[in-house]
């Protein structure tokens, strides 16, 4: 392995492309050559282009694999960089990228299975997992578990390593405890999409509202709810109470200004932003599913309730918020957790490993 490419053609920026784009970043600094395969005008594209990482592009789509013009163009620009290793995680870009390196004899074609979803068992799937990946990464054991439901004695156990995302530490402050003066700060952080659930964060405002008064919800994102939210929000007069922030760039700042964060997503293939909001040193509530129990301790570093119990939430978010001295203890409970856990450096060595070790 000595020239690698990540494939990643989204036009949005999400936790799967702030992940290529870091480990891109690793994998450069630990000697390796690494081009980015992106679309054009992405964010992950400029960013790469301002870090100085080569960028070649392609839009991908759902059938793009079929294009027989795009896979060989894919297969021009292995050949030009002489890649020997691509990994990519959307499953479009999975067969698109899978089958151009496939076709290829690329010796490493690594799956980062993001989704916290079964992967149905039909004849493409099959023989995209079982004979054209030659690695899978999954971001959680329920990840991995989902991905395997399906696929019993297609894929072996041992192909697919649970891979946990890793935090830069030497960007996270210590933690210093919140301020007690003015509004008491929940937030929470991700795409506005169906999944994220932010719906759950207006009804948690207006049950929280009976209640308390210095209090705010930001939400931080930008996505395909935006304006039905906004339009929610005006709609049960919560405007002095959740506030849509749009896309946050520093996200690390964001979530030092944070009393407690909040998660409300139906499901979670690693919610990295718990991972930071506890990096953060801030106390977590979510909804107890899928791979949130993977990050989140029960009753220590925070709180998991059961979806999509809003009220049994909103018992919780008022006892922390009502309790400082308990916040503070799970805020701390929770960085030493991520301290242990989820060091970015620890996992960017894993994948180095796994792939050297598994050919």
């Amino acid at each position: 392995m000595k020239n690698l490419c990540f494939a990643n053609t989204a036009k949005f920026w999400g936790g799967g492309e702030f992940l290529h784009f870091d480990y891109a970043c690793r994998f450069r600094d630990k000697g390796y050559f690494v081009l980015i395969i992106a679309s054009e005008g992405s964010i992950l594209a400029e960013k790469c282009e301002n870090e100085g990482l080569p960028v070649e592009y392609i839009e991908g789509s759902k059938t793009a694999f079929l294009n027989t013009i795009k896979i060989r163009k894919v297969q021009s620009i292995f050949k030009k960089h002489s890649i020997d290793t691509v990994m990519f995680s959307l499953s479009e870009d999975l067969k698109l990228f899978g089958k151009a390196a496939y076709k290829s004899n690329l010796q490493n074609i690594v799956y980062l299975r993001e989704l916290a979803m079964p992967v149905r068992n039909n004849r493409r799937n099959r023989f995209f997992l079982s004979n054209v990946v030659t690695h899978l990464i999954a971001n959680s054991k329920e990840t991995k578990r989902l991905v395997l439901q399906n696929f019993n004695g297609f894929i072996p156990l041992d192909k697919v390593k649970v891979i946990y995302h890793g935090l830069d530490f030497s960007k996270i402050p210590e933690v210093s405890g919140k301020t007690e003066n003015g509004k008491l700060v929940i937030g929470n952080a991700g795409r506005l999409t169906q999944q994220k659930g932010q719906r759950y964060l207006i009804d948690l405002a207006e049950l929280l509202r009976e209640k308390h008064t210095n209090f705010v919800i930001k939400i931080a994102g930008k996505g395909d709810l935006e304006q039905e939210l906004k339009q929610e929000v005006a709609k049960r007069n919560l405007q002095e109470y959740v506030q849509l922030l749009g896309f946050v760039e520093n996200i690390n700042a964001f979530m030092q200004e944070l009393d407690l964060f909040v998660l409300t997503s139906q499901w979670e293939g690693f919610g990295f932003v718990i991972a930071e909001a506890m990096a953060a040193g801030t106390p977590v509530v979510a909804f107890d599913i899928t791979s949130n129990p993977e990050l989140v301790v029960d009753g220590k570093t925070g709180y998991l309730v059961k979806f999509p119990d809003v009220a049994a939430m909103a018992e919780k978010v008022d006892q922390l918020l009502s309790d400082r001295k308990l916040a503070q203890e799970m805020a701390l409970n929770g960085r030493k957790r991520v301290e242990e856990h989820f060091r970015v450096e620890d996992k960017v060595n894993e994948i180095e490993k796994y792939i050297l070790e598994n050919k």
